[in-house]
């Protein structure tokens, strides 16, 4: 028998039992519910549940399988579908070529099939098992479904019957019962991770052009315009201490519609510093780079940034600028003020990641994952610039507090302070010590590791690590801790992460810039987009 036959038999075989376990779990609920005297039955009612859970799991993955086999037409696939319900599994050429180019490589196209031989013993192995009374006659349908609400009711009703010998039989059996259920999970799992890596598999990618919905470098140049023009307004302030900006990383970048134009705004808070007799606050703002306009609205030509705050205390309006972008030079304008958007709590709590990481501050998993989008989506629009001087940095990171105490982790700012230099950032030389290739994507990685963890990565240091702590002590722990993950997250997003800590889709010895748009191509695809599938198939959320 073919490996494929046995992948078609597997399939077959799956409505029977997942409708008998169905079946059986249509009064389970009742019966749990009874205090029942015979151990028995109830052990036998556990694996039931049991068995049904990882037949049910089966059974999605290898649906799975069939929606997502290539070249196949719908109606194919739907023929498929009824003859694996009707037991006339007929695999022919076109299912077994599809098969293969779903997996990709002769390799896990044959671990596929080791694995379904593997699943069909165990089956096979269960149906065998007297103690558990399934015959192979009783895998008719029908039959099936029948046997076991006849069980469940006469359970409940506490008519079952078993002899000394039979429950004997039942509870020597038991531990090969286990082991059976065990190690069925175990290949679910294994099944899980191929079909998962085959559906993840890097697909060639054109370096020549930009493919749909990768965010051009467009949006990373006006960011570095936005940075330079609003670095001459602060440098040229002369008040006692330079005011310290936090700009959301949140921020909004793209094409225009009307216009046609790329446009980056963003919003920002700007440390006032009052007078010695009350404290320092923060003033809100947001601020926009547009190429020049023949629109003029009121607005007031910004020298230095003084000029725009109220020093006399807070304030209940969001200032509003606007950075107009010729080709030469970027000129700064103050625009009519906006209504207050943030609590005027704003003016005095925040805090930092790395506190929150420090203090072991649990987040939600849903918060976690709108984190990961949102900090994936900076990387690529301030990549390389003074924005992100020292990288993704969970000590630069804060979440400012509502009215209650409570942070806003939907808007997480970054803490900048406007240097000298207001060039673009000079290239560095290779670091050929370092084993990653880019500083900022492992920033990313290793941010990514600690938002899922909840923990900053210094603390998976081993006694060892410790002995030699140097600049590629992170990557290798971070290196280690991603493979510790496989139970505790989902495939997609330790995918998104190592691909952080490989940058596998950059042949090896090749420089990894993300000035290059092969580099960018790669992040947004093998990092940005698991994430936001993520994100959007568990909570239904795209950002």
């Amino acid at each position: 028998m073919s490996g494929i036959e046995v992948a078609g038999i597997v399939l077959a075989a799956l409505p029977l039992f997942v409708e008998a376990a169905k079946g059986y779990s249509q009064g389970a609920d009742s019966i749990r519910k009874v205090a029942s005297r015979r151990e028995r039955d109830q052990k036998l009612a556990d694996f039931y549940s049991e068995f049904y859970w990882e037949l049910f799991q089966l059974d999605r993955q290898l649906q799975a399988v069939v929606d997502n086999l290539p070249t196949l037409s719908d109606a194919r696939k739907a023929e498929l579908f009824v003859q694996v319900r009707q037991d006339d599994w007929k695999p022919g050429a076109d299912v077994s070529q599809a098969l293969f180019d779903f997996f990709g490589a002769k390799e896990d196209f044959d671990a596929f099939l080791v694995v379904m031989s593997r699943v069909a013993q165990l089956l096979c192995q269960i149906v065998k098992d007297p103690s558990i009374h399934i015959s192979s006659g009783d895998l008719d349908q029908s039959k099936m479904v029948n046997k076991l609400k006849s069980f469940a009711f006469d359970m409940e009703a506490g008519q079952t019957s078993a002899t000394f010998i039979e429950r004997l039989r039942f509870w020597k059996k038991d531990k090969d019962r286990k082991i059976c259920l065990k190690n069925l999970g175990t290949w679910n799992k294994r099944l899980f991770r191929l079909i998962e890596e085959a559906r993840r598999e890097p697909t060639p990618k054109n370096t020549a052009t930009t493919s749909p919905g990768i965010p051009s470098s467009n949006v990373r140049m006006l960011s570095q315009k936005l940075y330079r023009a609003l670095a001459k307004c602060w440098r040229s302030c002369n008040c006692n201490g330079r005011h310290e900006a936090r700009f959301c990383l949140k921020f909004r970048g793209g094409t225009n519609a009307k216009s046609d134009t790329v446009e980056v705004d963003l919003d920002f808070v700007v440390l006032v510093r009052a007078d010695q007799a009350s404290p320092p606050g923060w003033r809100e703002g947001t601020v926009a780079i547009r190429p020049n306009s023949t629109v003029h609205d009121d607005r007031s030509l910004l020298q230095r940034i003084c000029d725009a705050i109220d020093c006399s205390g807070s304030a209940d309006d969001c200032l509003q600028l606007l950075v107009e972008d010729s080709e030469t030079d970027q000129a700064v304008w103050q625009l009519r003020s906006l209504p207050r958007r943030l609590p005027k709590s704003v003016t005095a709590q925040s805090v930092s990641l790395h506190w929150m990481l420090e203090n072991a501050i649990m987040l939600p998993l849903a918060t976690k994952r709108r984190l990961a989008v949102i900090f994936a989506h900076s990387l690529l629009g301030l990549h390389d610039s003074h924005w992100l001087r020292n990288g993704l940095d969970k000590s630069h990171i804060f979440f400012f507090c509502d009215s209650k105490g409570t942070p806003d982790f939907l808007r997480p700012y970054l803490s900048t302070v406007f240097i000298e230099d207001s060039g673009a950032v000079l290239a560095e030389k290779p670091d050929l010590t370092q084993f990653h290739r880019n500083k900022s994507i492992l920033a990313l990685g290793i941010l990514l590791i600690e938002l899922h963890a909840g923990r900053c990565i210094e603390s998976f240091r081993t006694p060892g690590d410790l002995q030699d702590v140097n600049r590629n002590t992170d990557w290798l722990v971070a290196d280690h801790v991603v493979k510790t993950l496989e139970d505790e997250c989902s495939f997609g997003y330790r995918y998104a992460v190592q691909a952080c800590l490989d940058t596998h889709w950059i042949p090896a010895g090749q420089r990894v810039s993300l000035e290059d748009i092969a580099t960018r191509s790669g992040l947004y695809q093998d990092v940005i987009q698991p994430l936001e599938e993520e994100l959007s198939f568990l909570f239904r959320e795209k950002l």
